[in-house]
């Protein structure tokens, strides 16, 4: 998520089609970007078997569903390397084409931060979790900078598609990747911090 934004570019499913967005200054593109990922990331987590085989692989072994969100912090430190995206675009690939043609020439997947979250996301709900985008800054920033995922716990059900800023609820579990950071944990210094909840798919 880069300052400013501008454009959204969003994969509607595995396929070549796209659809541009015109985004609005400040939060309300935030928030308008936010919403494009989160449909993405349902979209993924019911109807893309990539996205489906990896959280089940993710989920494999005595209690390995439990800490579906840890494993997905590992696969992704191995697999996935930061590339930021054009100036002024935001690109929301969809995430089974994220997985099949993102690769750097060392073979891993090449993303930004608003990839790797709407991947995570797509992941943990395909893995029947509760999910979150997170988007925060750094003090005294204006603009949101950065977005991450985060698995939570039943507590949606019962909340506003956004919740107020620097809310954190309970059994929050903040997951970045990009950062060095352990999963549980906002990678600071936090400025501002803004949670999108996304419900478990039934």
């Amino acid at each position: 998520m880069s300052e400013p934004t501008r454009v959204a570019l969003c994969m509607t499913d595995a396929g070549e089609r796209s659809l541009a967005l015109t985004l609005p200054d400040g939060d309300a593109g935030t928030d308008a970007t936010v919403m494009v990922m989160r449909a993405v990331a349902e979209h993924a987590a019911r109807s893309s078997p990539a996205v489906q085989a990896l959280a089940r692989d993710l989920s494999k072994g005595r209690g390995a569903r439990a800490h579906l969100g840890a494993r997905w912090f590992e696969w992704a430190k191995r697999n996935v390397e930061f590339k930021r995206d054009p100036w002024q675009i935001e690109r929301v690939p969809h995430p089974e084409k994220f997985l099949r043609l993102s690769q750097t020439p060392a073979g891993k997947i090449a993303g930004d931060c608003d990839d790797l979250a709407t991947l995570g996301v797509a992941v943990l709900l395909a893995g029947r979790k509760s999910a979150a985008f997170v988007v925060m800054n750094r003090p005294n920033a204006t603009r949101f900078q950065h977005v991450l995922c985060a698995e939570a716990g039943g507590w949606f059900h019962d909340v506003p598609w956004r919740l107020h800023d620097n809310q954190q609820p309970d059994r929050f579990f903040p997951i970045d990747p990009q950062e060095t950071e352990l999963p549980g944990v906002l990678p600071g210094p936090v400025g501002r911090f803004r949670v999108y909840p996304c419900p478990a798919i039934g």
